[in-house]
């Protein structure tokens, strides 16, 4: 259920393909959307449904996959579970079955690049599995210094890895970006990884989730049912009060550590050190690595406060996968003035208090450009706190940047950290499908100013 765009849903049907005599993909979207995935899948044995989900077609599925993005208690899921069907995900089986020793990370913030560098790390010392990876967000590393098994990279960041499971051994270790979405279901079957982390909570998806009880519920899954030992950043009140389960092991890591130099991190800002190290006490769990050569390998994850070029002497940073109000907190703590700042897209139901009273209080901030259907809430969460600095408002994403890059002077920063999801309208008749896609189109927008100045 949900064949998507971004791959889980493909190799999901290929994995059924092998071992069922008839496959079913039925989604919402139409065949031009799913031109690309309908590709991937060309010659195997795969009946679709396009265009609109039937319910007679989940009450006489024995198996049903179906998207993170799907609730459980989605009507058509619990009409399959009435009619005895197993409903799961892709990452619920590829956790069930997978041989290697499994390393998850999750949290609000900072599990994306915990996770590769955490990753980056176990490259030094085993072979990488997915060659591909190599060089794409650190210099590349060569040959490992020790050697030894492989290690992986799956959830949501590499790729799907539920048809690499035969290639995988008990040598192996598999570095996991797991979301809430997909932990979720991980109640259900009551297993987790062997080695979990999380590097935060604070409020986010709950336009998806009832509420912060259950976003937290969800995520509570990784270190309630782990095979191993739980880390646990100690900088974080609300993660002090997670429960300890029976039989597991507990470690810390706060911002204070000092495994590395500081200057061995290139990414700006306390909260990217404090991700290095989540990455550190990781690798240190898993063998004994150096990690300073990895941080300095390391160049940082797109459209994570990544820096993408010059307008008028002023420096621009994409930070589209900002799309909550902690996260553009994290990224405005890097920056100490002339600062001016993108907010807005769509709502995820989330309040924007604590980021309008920092905003309010930065002594840096010299301009905030309002765009997006969350405007309003924003705007009225400001009008709150009394802030000085000059807000605009625009109608699109594009005239947003246009008056920012025009007020931009040398030594300014033009931050594009929009505390909002991408899944609106910024032009007639286009959409940002994801936040990749609006991060993309900034650094398209730097770009093309850069040329003119």
């Amino acid at each position: 259920m949900g064949l998507g765009v971004f791959g889980g849903g493909v190799e999901s049907a290929k994995f059924l393909s092998r071992y069922c005599s008839s496959v079913l993909v039925t989604d919402l979207r139409d065949e031009n959307v799913l031109k690309e995935s309908i590709g991937a899948l060309e010659g195997l044995p795969i009946e679709y449904r396009l265009g609109e989900h039937r319910k007679q077609d989940f009450e006489h599925a024995d198996v049903v996959i179906h998207s993170p993005a799907v609730r459980p208690d989605n009507p058509l899921l619990q009409a399959a579970r009435a009619h005895g069907a197993e409903v799961t995900m892709e990452m619920s089986l590829f956790i069930e079955v997978c041989p290697a020793k499994t390393v998850g990370i999750t949290g609000s913030n900072g599990k994306t690049t915990t996770a590769l560098l955490a990753y980056e790390m176990l490259c030094e010392v085993m072979q990488r599995a997915q060659p591909e990876l190599e060089g794409r967000w650190a210099d590349p590393v060569g040959a490992p210094q020790v050697g030894g098994g492989k290690v992986w990279l799956g959830g949501n960041c590499g790729e799907p890895l539920i048809n690499k499971l035969e290639g995988m051994t008990r040598d192996d270790v598999v570095v996991l970006e797991l979301s809430s979405f997909q932990l979720q279901d991980w109640h259900r079957i009551r297993k987790s990884c062997d080695i979990s982390v999380i590097t935060n909570i604070t409020p986010n998806h709950l336009d998806w989730h009832k509420d912060m009880a259950e976003y937290i519920w969800a995520k509570s899954a990784i270190y309630l049912y782990s095979r191993g030992k739980v880390i646990l950043n100690s900088d974080r009140d609300e993660l002090a009060e997670l429960p300890t389960p029976p039989g597991v092991a507990v470690g810390k890591y706060n911002q204070s550590d000092s495994l590395a130099p500081r200057d061995a991190l290139k990414l700006p800002g306390e909260f990217n050190w404090s991700n290095a190290m989540a990455a550190a006490a990781i690798a240190k769990e898993v063998a004994d690595i150096g990690v300073s050569r990895a941080l300095k390998r390391f160049r940082g994850v797109e459209h994570r406060l990544e820096f993408c070029g010059e307008v008028n002497g002023a420096r621009c940073f994409n930070d589209s996968i900002a799309t909550t109000p902690e996260s553009t907190l994290a990224a405005l703590s890097a920056f100490e003035s002339g600062v001016h700042l993108l907010l807005g897209g769509s709502d995820k139901g989330l309040s924007c208090d604590s980021l309008a009273n920092a905003i309010a209080n930065h002594p840096g901030i010299k301009g905030v450009y309002l765009q997006g259907a969350n405007a309003d809430s924003i705007e009225t969460a400001f009008a709150r706190t009394g802030m000085s600095a000059p807000l605009h408002r625009y109608p699109t994403f594009d005239a947003a940047c246009d008056a920012a890059f025009a007020a931009l002077q040398p030594g300014d920063v033009f931050l594009m950290s929009p505390a909002s999801a991408s899944f609106y309208e910024y032009a007639p008749n286009k959409r940002f499908t994801n936040f990749e896609h609006r991060g993309r189109y900034f650094k398209q927008l730097v770009k093309a100013h850069a040329s003119r100045t």
